[in-house]
């Protein structure tokens, strides 16, 4: 009796460690899954943010083009007269 006793407590004790194992394993995998999520949103934030610079470079840029292609023009005027 005390042999079967000693089986099933042992069996308790390993189904309760089996199941601390698998509750770890299952918050890491939750935290593995939120960082991934939380840099992703990082990387898309910075894609953004990249975005807009790179609008604005090019409107200034353009504004730059105009500029430039107005005093060329004003140039040619002046030299053609």
């Amino acid at each position: 009796m005390e042999a079967i006793e000693k089986i099933a407590v042992d069996g308790t004790l390993r189904l309760f460690e089996l199941g601390a194992v698998v509750t770890v394993l299952l918050l890491v995998i939750i935290l593995l899954v939120a960082a991934i999520i939380t840099l992703w949103k990082r990387l898309m934030k910075q894609d953004d943010e990249q975005n807009a610079m790179q609008r604005d470079t090019l409107v200034v840029l353009k504004g730059v083009d105009a500029s430039l292609s107005t005093i060329t023009r004003e140039i040619e005027r002046r030299r053609d007269a």
